[in-house]
């Protein structure tokens, strides 16, 4: 996984198993090869032992419109048993993870819309909900395209799972002191990569052309 975040930082994609989805919905692609990346799918997700973590990862790769591409692949005539067999596992195994995760009143945790009608109802006529309203919209503020956006759900996340250990209410500044520490690392280390990978980008043509054309004239001046 750590892989596939230095690629998506090294190649300024927006997610970062953009390239295994493309490579497996390519209509030029061989079911042999599908077939291996949707195994390597398989085995990504099933190696995290967390459920979270699976249903986040899934999330990932549904969010990339995996689902709908399975399914175009399984509607396509001759498609090869191997590669069926694959694709029921990712069905099958995201059914049983969303069955074990299945809440009271029929939640869809898969469904953005579903979760937060669900925290709506569940805050909204208590003392929490003037919270639960500044929460939303500071989420309103941050960008969608910008390149600190990973950085801060990123923050969110680990600061949610502290934050739902909380015991005892003089934690929680605690808890909030250590993630702001986190972002701003986090955000310092990824501007240092950049720049490593701006002083190792190899001049561009257009700018080979400039100093070449700067040389010459150089060379050829009285």
């Amino acid at each position: 996984i750590e892989a596939f975040d230095h690629y998506k930082q090294h190649k300024h994609l927006r997610h970062r198993f953009s390239v295994l989805v493309l490579e497996l919905s390519h209509p030029h692609s061989p079911s042999e090869y599908q077939a291996v990346i949707l195994a390597f799918i398989n085995y990504l997700i099933a190696s995290c032992e967390n459920i979270d973590k699976r249903l986040e990862l899934r999330s990932s790769f549904n969010a990339l419109q995996l689902s709908e591409i399975l399914s175009a692949i399984c509607d396509l005539q001759n498609t090869p048993e191997y590669l069926l067999q694959q694709i029921r596992i990712y069905q099958e195994k995201q059914e049983n993870d969303e069955e074990q995760m299945k809440m009271p009143g029929g939640v869809d945790l898969n469904s953005h819309e579903d979760v937060f009608r669900a925290v709506l109802e569940k805050f909204f006529t208590t003392e929490h909900s003037a919270s639960l309203l500044s929460v939303l919209h500071k989420l309103l503020l941050v960008e969608r395209d910008s390149g600190n956006t990973e950085h801060i759900f990123s923050a969110l996340n680990r600061f949610m799972d502290t934050a739902l250990a909380i015991s005892e209410p003089g934690q929680a500044d605690r808890v909030a002191q250590v993630s702001i520490e986190r972002l701003k690392k986090s955000l310092e280390q990824e501007e240092t990569r950049k720049i490593e990978s701006d002083e190792r980008r190899p001049i561009s043509d257009e700018k080979r052309t400039i100093e070449n054309t700067i040389e010459d004239t150089e060379s050829t001046s009285p």
